[in-house]
């Protein structure tokens, strides 16, 4: 090979070996370009977050439930804003929770006592010891029941503890376990009331004789009774403020200073039984709507998990 022919091959080799040099050198020199996500990645990544943003919202609005283990309070000053005495229970049916206040102060009872009066005289038609269509006076015995019961007739009630007796009435209060329960006298006596001589009840048991009604209440007699309670025509109380169409059977009991109301609440989900006693009332109206109130949130309290 000639000089110039070598000489010839090595300027090639030199050449090529500074532009592949060059070439790796301007790779390795320049900004390494951004890599656009795809357009799946976009939406998978924005589902991502929304999903994220729902979440948190929905944990902050979502309504928080009260356990059974918790405790159940309710506010009662409206209740002794304008009553010297006052005791009160409500029992949920289906899950027993409960809340108390004095619930075995034996308070004046007022018409609440011809809720008793009624049991006694069921007892004895269960017994067949009392026929329902007997005649007292000039009606029969279950119309002065409902009488007494449905629109509190003090003449229809008075008839009643005559016909049968009042030592027989409070024998029936001890034999059921009503410790708290007595009646003294008839009603409308100012006579025996101004002799200390009155009709008491206490929460707990009224609260228990609405409570064996609603555990008996496909069987006779606690179907009557409650059918009657339903009937009542006094709404002023516990079924005040209520939702239309809501079933109450309920007994109120009035007098100059006392505003008693004691009934079943047939919540859908959960019906409840709330007992009311007040005495010392100092102002009739707004005790009633205290009563109603009271009522009402029994009523809008959640239902807890079981």
């Amino acid at each position: 090979m000639t000089l110039q022919r070598k000489y010839g091959v090595g300027l090639l080799l030199c050449v090529a070996v500074v532009l592949l040099g060059g070439g790796y050198y301007y790779q390795r020199t320049q900004p390494t370009a951004v890599q656009k996500p795809s357009q799946r990645t976009v939406k998978k990544s924005r589902a991502k977050v929304t999903h994220q943003k729902a979440t948190q919202k929905s944990s902050v609005i979502a309504p928080v439930r009260k356990t059974a283990s918790e405790p159940l309070t309710f506010d009662s000053q409206q209740l002794t804003a304008n009553a010297g005495q006052v005791g009160y229970g409500i029992y949920y049916l289906k899950n027993q929770r409960a809340s108390y206040s004095n619930q075995n102060q034996p308070l004046i009872a007022a018409s609440v006592i011809k809720i008793f009066i009624m049991g006694y005289l069921y007892q004895q038609m269960a017994q067949k010891q009392l026929a329902a269509d007997q005649v007292v006076g000039d009606s029969t015995v279950t119309t002065l029941i409902t009488a007494m019961i449905q629109y509190s007739d003090n003449n229809a009630t008075n008839q009643l503890i005559d016909y049968v007796g009042m030592p027989k009435i409070n024998q029936y209060l001890q034999e059921q376990g009503y410790q708290q329960t007595k009646l003294e006298r008839r009603m409308l006596d100012n006579a025996a009331r101004a002799q200390g001589l009155e009709n008491v009840t206490s929460v707990t048991d009224t609260l228990n004789f609405l409570k064996q009604l609603y555990q008996d209440q496909t069987r006779y007699p606690a179907n009557q009774m409650l059918a009657i309670l339903k009937g009542q025509q006094v709404r002023t109380k516990i079924p005040s403020q209520l939702p239309a169409g809501t079933v109450v059977a309920n007994k109120t009991g009035e007098l100059a200073d006392v505003e008693n109301d004691i009934g079943i609440v047939y919540r859908t989900d959960n019906p409840y039984i709330i007992v009311v006693l007040t005495n010392q009332v100092s102002n009739t109206s707004a005790e009633r709507q205290a009563i109603g109130q009271l009522s009402l949130a029994a009523f809008q309290m959640e239902n807890t998990e079981e």
